[in-house]
């Protein structure tokens, strides 16, 4: 015993770690529910403090973080929220087989395609492939997303392995042309095309057994970032856990590191390597009804923009006040490393020589209170606080009027400015401040005999800002509802309402010729998304679904207008 310790912590201190890639196959396959998400990404979704099992899921396989801390789960009933859909795709849930497809076509081009296929599937190891493919080829607005995955995972008698390899390509144009002073001569933006591409390789190790157990966990990510034009990016990310328990207690450290280099645009270096270290020793408490983790967060970052030494507390706790209640605090921190991976997932446009810093936020202070009243319903409520030291928001760029920026053959063209004026171009820098948010969270879910899913979550976001007028782009208040019917065994129903309001906008900021920066008022989101799904057989499904049926004309990103009602057909089969 004390030489598999010693072996296991020399690993872990080496970094000899590996990234997971394990699929929740119960969630995904057995479920057969396929969600199609809308390109709006709410912040409201990232609020749940205490993790249960989503009711539907998405096709794709998921990742899920190993936290051997966590061995105890209190007040874990078989649902929650619903994560954001835009529609659900019910497939044969009692069908044995493993393997969909799945394709849509719709209105302004739109595309769907899914395919998940398991080559391998046995009780000792699987292999299998996945692709994801979404694509928009309108008149103003043109995307197309191909993903590709290969995952490979060996269960031993003490631990298992897994591998895995990826490709992901979005190509895109800078269709945003509209609203408050955006040149006019800018209509050739939408001509005007960028391509980012990730892929890379990931593996992972994770010890089993019980809660008497010493546990670890490594895992290693390795991502080329390469863009049709901006600033390429290749990231080395190391996880690690390893916890070894004593009595009651767990002592554990938790280790996160990046390694970041990034290739120079047009001969110049842009942005500096960096290499980011986080560490987070802790020590867990446990009763049959109530748990803690004391703990410190450090993250040491050399190169880049940032701090050297970033330090957050780690004190988290929850109670089962009684079978049905549960109650939790913290009182946390978070840094964050702003990757070009991770800014261009949310936000396409931002200009792609940008390497956003890095985010620290040393205190958050939440608590809340989650419980069961009747069976079928369950309640979260929270309250967060949070400061931060440096957070980002997007503002728009500006240019010199008769001046525009396009990317043609991998080459940044301009046309020589004529004219004083300055004026915005659909394209998204950063700007930094100090800030203090508090968010009002209430989540709701309602169960009924598994035939009527209905769920509901409001957001209440309070920002304080130090120097900007407002948080740029971000929402005051969010509010989402919805639900799922099923109307007998072939026909599902489901309908998804969402809310974003108190949204501004500043503009004319990135030149020394505009003195005051204009601040716009944006349009609130109200997102209506209608869908259904007919079981026809035990191995077809065809589907429906309606998007943005009000016709609201909305912005997430000030400039872009989102697409008006549109619809898609299709259908999936089951191998």
């Amino acid at each position: 015993m004390k030489k598999s310790t010693c072996f296991i912590v020399t690993a872990f201190v080496t970094g000899c770690q590996f990234l997971a890639a394990q699929s929740a196959k119960e969630d995904t396959i057995a479920r057969r529910n396929v969600v199609i998400e809308r390109d709006y990404i709410p912040t409201i979704q990232d609020v749940q403090k205490i993790d249960v099992a989503p009711l539907l899921t998405e096709p794709e396989i998921k990742k899920e973080a190993v936290n051997y801390s966590d061995q105890l789960s209190l007040l874990q009933p078989d649902y929650e929220m619903n994560k954001w859909q835009a529609a659900a795709i019910h497939l044969d849930q009692n069908n044995p087989k493993k393997g969909y497809a799945l394709l849509g076509l719709g209105f302004y081009g739109t595309a769907l395609g899914d395919l998940f296929y398991p080559i391998v599937d046995n009780a000792k190891q699987s292999l299998t492939f996945d692709t994801h493919i979404l694509g928009i080829f309108g008149n103003k607005q043109q995307k197309l997303t191909t993903n590709f995955g290969l995952d490979y995972s060996h269960q031993f008698d003490n631990f298992n392995i897994n591998l895995g390899a990826y490709f992901k390509r979005t190509g895109f144009n800078y269709y945003g042309i509209n609203g408050l002073n955006f040149n006019k001569y800018t209509a050739t933006y939408k001509d005007s095309t960028n391509n980012f591409i990730n892929f890379g390789v990931k593996a992972g190790i994770h010890s089993k057994g019980n809660a008497e157990d010493v546990h670890y966990s490594a895992d290693i990510q390795y991502n080329n970032f390469t863009p049709g034009t901006g600033l390429g990016e290749q990231q080395i990310h190391t996880l690690g856990n390893i916890e070894l328990p004593i009595e009651q207690y767990h002592i554990g450290l938790d280790l996160d590191m990046y390694n970041l280099t990034y290739a120079q645009y047009q001969g110049a270096t842009l942005f500096p390597s960096q290499s980011v270290v986080g560490v987070n020793p802790y020590l867990g408490i446990s009763g049959d009804e109530w748990k803690v983790r004391i703990g410190l967060k450090d993250y040491f970052s050399t190169g880049g923009n940032g701090k050297a030494c970033n330090f957050a507390p780690d004190i988290t706790g929850q109670i089962n006040i009684i079978k049905t209640v549960t109650a939790y605090a913290g009182i946390t921190g978070q840094y964050t490393v702003n990757t070009m991976q991770r800014i261009t997932d949310e936000n396409l446009y931002i200009d792609p020589t940008v390497r956003v810093n890095d985010s620290y936020a040393p205190f958050e202070f939440y608590g809340g209170l989650k419980f069961s009243p009747i069976t079928g319903l369950l309640i979260n409520g929270s309250v967060d606080y949070t400061l931060f030291n440096k957070e980002y928001f997007y503002v728009n760029e500006s240019e010199p009027e008769n001046t525009y920026l396009a990317y043609q053959n991998n080459s940044a063209l301009y046309v020589p400015n004529n004219s004083p004026s300055y004026l915005t171009r659909p394209m998204y820098n950063v700007v930094y401040d100090k800030a203090k948010l508090l968010k009002t969270i209430l989540k709701a879910s309602y169960d009924w005999q598994d035939r009527v899913i209905t769920h509901f979550s409001t957001q209440f976001n309070n920002w304080d800002m130090n120097t900007l007028e407002h948080a740029w782009m971000r929402p005051s208040f969010e509010m989402e509802l919805g639900s799922e019917v099923k109307v007998n065994k072939n026909i599902f129903l489901n309908a998804n309402y969402y809310f974003a309001g108190g949204r501004y906008a500043q503009i004319g900021t990135f030149s020394s010729a505009v003195t005051t920066p204009s601040t716009v008022h944006m349009d609130n989101i109200n997102d209506l998304s209608l869908g259904a799904s007919y079981l026809y057989s035990d191995w077809l499904t065809t589907f429906i679904r309606l998007n943005n049926v009000l016709g609201k004309s909305y912005q997430t990103w000030y400039g872009y207008d989102t697409l008006g009602i549109n619809w898609q057909i299709g259908a999936a089969i089951i191998f």
